[in-house]
C-alpha cells in the first residue's frame, strides 16, 4: 500500500463585509479570492505577495490583517 501526505496551503483575501441581510445580521465577504497551493509555503507566500502587488496599491493601503490555522507556512 502507498501512502503520502499532501499539505495544501490556502487563504482568503478580502476586504471587509458587506450586508447580505442587515435585519437578520447575515453578511457576505467583499471580493473574496481564494490563494492555495500543495507546494512550498515559500509559494505560496510568493502567489500570496504577487496578487497583493497586483490588486492593490500596498503603499496606500493603511492596515492588512492576515488570519490563521496556527499552521506554520
Amino acid at each position: 500500500m502507498i501512502s503520502f501526505a499532501l499539505s495544501i496551503k490556502n487563504g482568503c483575501i478580502y476586504e471587509g463585509w458587506e450586508a447580505k441581510n442587515p435585519a437578520k445580521k447575515e453578511y457576505r465577504l467583499k471580493n473574496p479570492k481564494v490563494i492555495a497551493t500543495t507546494n512550498s509555503s515559500k509559494e505560496y507566500w510568493e502567489k500570496v505577495d504577487n496578487f497583493l502587488q497586483k490588486t492593490y496599491e500596498i503603499e496606500k493601503v493603511g492596515l492588512f490583517v492576515f488570519g490563521s490555522d496556527e499552521m506554520r507556512y
